[in-house]
């Protein structure tokens, strides 16, 4: 009979102790608030736009780990949201932004973690950034070129020879083209920033860089719908 009871005895201090735990969620005096901005870009994220509050965009609360959200509210027209009536607790606060990195197709979740510690605690978030592209502005900066062979004493337009893009940021070529019957070549839709195109010449026999060498020419495109006319390219056959 003792042990019985002493069972019981736990089993009830064990349902008392669940029931006195509080989790997050709502039925309590705290807050949290903030306010939302979003910059934009162009495609591709090669030029920033503009920067400013935005209205009418979902705000998301999650109140316990590894489960959905718990709730969400729309911005207001000065970009403001807030959580009322919160419970002491840790909670998630996020909003979704296009991936600025270009690794994901799909929408990220930009997070932060906010601890609320004590009642009637209000806590005023740093302003919240997500960032978008406007598709109405594509990158359409273009680059052209041409390429002049010499072979033996005669000097002619280079058909058919492989010119290549390397674009800021990668260790090999992005993308290349063919040059055409009149020995030119273009690249189009090119982002802002430092590039690089170039493409390869014959050296001679006893070249201790191998039969063949890149000639490199750098470039920077600085504006959107930019046109640039890059010098001839001079190549041994």
């Amino acid at each position: 009979m003792k042990k019985i009871a002493l069972l019981c005895l736990i089993l009830i201090s064990l349902v008392m102790i669940n029931s006195c735990k509080k989790e997050e969620g709502y039925g309590g005096n705290c807050a949290i608030s903030g306010v939302l901005k979003m910059k934009t870009f162009t495609q591709n994220f090669s030029q920033f736009q503009s920067e400013k509050v935005v209205a009418d965009e979902y705000v998301y609360i999650q109140f316990q780990e590894g489960k959905g959200y718990g709730d969400r509210v729309k911005t207001a027209y000065d970009g403001s949201f807030s959580f009322t009536h919160l419970k002491i607790g840790t909670y998630k606060i996020y909003a979704y932004s296009e991936d600025s990195t270009l690794i994901s197709q799909d929408k990220v979740a930009i997070m932060k973690e906010v601890k609320i510690t004590k009642s009637k605690q209000l806590i005023q978030l740093d302003e919240g950034i997500i960032i978008k592209t406007n598709t109405n502005v594509l990158d359409e900066s273009k680059v052209t070129g041409k390429v002049i062979a010499h072979k033996n004493g005669i000097t002619y337009t280079a058909m058919n020879e492989k010119v290549f893009l390397v674009l800021q940021g990668e260790d090999t070529y992005t993308k290349f083209v063919y040059t055409d019957n009149e020995g030119n070549y273009k690249f189009d839709k090119i982002p802002n920033g430092v590039h690089q195109v170039y493409v390869y010449s014959k050296n001679g026999v006893d070249d201790p860089n191998g039969p063949f060498s890149p000639i490199i020419q750098n470039f920077t495109i600085v504006n959107t719908n930019e046109f640039l006319q890059l010098p001839v390219f001079n190549i041994n056959k």
